[in-house]
């Protein structure tokens, strides 16, 4: 599982184990000797000349290519001078053309396009001795994985409290509260949350009469909240529009 000291990787359970450095070494080199341009019978081969292309779903082809490039990235390790280049490049390409069919095609959380950046952000920090790049991917697949997973839980609250409490419920307005600030400060998305603070601040007006002496205090708190978010973002939203008015104009 590990490249290094310290350095985690992702290997698919049905993998064999991989085992020590030397005789990774000895059995890469071996493969180097034959040549890349003699490749067909090797994993590399098999896969760019069945597999890859006869990939039926997008699962699949990441899966694919992902082993091509942890396939070229052990080479790399034991490669030197213009083998070693040349690997690289082909371990970086099949990394690549994975990562942008995994980036479209499966969602954030998905355990192979997750375990493909976690192989690939091992490739940029210990094969191309790139930390920032390393860094950068593994933070943009993991805050794209925590931002799914925090909408599908904001979203699963939104909908039984929409179903199972008064709109002037406070546990109801706070969830309408934090919800559209996701969308507003994380999703990056004004109209979104404009839409769900206004509608859940209409929607509590409207039953205002039916608040309890106990939740009134919290439930009206959490209603300036939202009136005070709509009016701060349908601010922002119009100085936007304007500023950007002005730039046409000109």
């Amino acid at each position: 599982m590990s490249s290094g000291p310290g350095t985690v990787m992702y290997r698919c359970p049905t993998q064999p184990h991989r085992g020590g450095h030397a005789g990774r070494n000895r059995h890469g080199t071996k493969l180097l000797e034959h040549g890349r341009a003699s490749a067909r019978g090797t994993p590399s081969g098999l896969l760019d000349k069945y597999l890859i292309p006869k990939a039926s779903n997008a699962e699949s082809k990441v899966f694919y290519l992902k082993m091509k490039g942890d396939y070229y990235r052990y080479l790399a390790e034991v490669a030197t001078g213009e083998t070693r280049n040349a690997v690289v490049d082909d371990s970086q390409k099949a990394y690549q053309d994975a990562f942008e069919i995994s980036k479209s095609k499966m969602q954030p959380t998905h355990p192979i396009r997750l375990g493909l950046a976690l192989n690939f952000s091992v490739f940029y920090y210990e094969i191309l001795n790139s930390p920032d790049k390393a860094c950068q991917l593994a933070k943009q697949v993991c805050i794209a994985a925590v931002v799914e997973d925090s909408q599908k839980a904001y979203q699963e609250a939104f909908d039984i409290a929409k179903a199972k409490m008064q709109p002037t419920h406070p546990i109801r307005l706070g969830l309408a509260l934090n919800f559209s600030v996701f969308y507003y400060e994380i999703i990056n998305s004004p109209a979104r949350a404009c839409h769900l603070a206004k509608q859940a601040f209409d929607d509590a007006i409207a039953e205002l009469d039916t608040l309890n002496e106990d939740s009134y205090k919290d439930s009206t708190l959490i209603m300036q909240l939202l009136r005070d978010n709509l009016t701060l973002w349908t601010s922002d939203t119009q100085g936007e529009q304007d500023e950007q008015q002005e730039g046409g104009d000109n």
